[in-house]
């Protein structure tokens, strides 16, 4: 359906918290997916469809792989803007890219990540059609 990354259909704004930072104060790593991951739920919330939905509907979004890139440092207390953008689309998956902009510095991107969902039906566990309204909220900015 669609594979390349399309501009942001989302932006989320947040900063880091110390609780997500090393003893220096810089963003530990796994923690990249906390914060990606707190945006794109920023992001079903804002979309046509309550967050409860995917969480008690016929269907469930796992993620089946992701990855992350540190350009920059990213500390505590950080004033970020992350970008959510569609990767490649299909029937029954999609990826999201984001994009993570310390906001203080002009906008520097200091990190980016992926992850790739699938749909799944929650009763028999087999891949399922992405619902209409999520495949819009994906693509609106394309």
């Amino acid at each position: 359906m669609f594979n390349k990354i399309s501009p942001p259909f989302f932006s989320h704004r947040c900063d880091v918290p110390l609780s997500a930072t090393d003893a220096a104060g810089v963003l530990y790593f796994g923690r990249l997916f906390d914060l990606c991951h707190s945006a794109y739920e920023a992001a079903l919330r804002a979309g046509a469809r309550p967050l409860s939905a995917y969480l008690t509907g016929a269907i469930v979004l796992p993620i089946v792989r992701c990855e992350g890139q540190f350009k920059q440092p990213i500390y505590c207390s950080d004033n970020l803007r992350i970008d959510l953008s569609l990767g490649d689309l299909k029937d029954s998956g999609f990826q999201i890219h984001y994009h993570l902009y310390r906001v203080t510095d002009g906008d520097l991107l200091c990190a980016t990540a992926m992850t790739h969902h699938v749909c799944v039906d929650r009763h028999n566990r087999q891949r399922s059609s992405l619902p209409p309204e999520l495949v819009k909220m994906l693509t609106a900015s394309i």
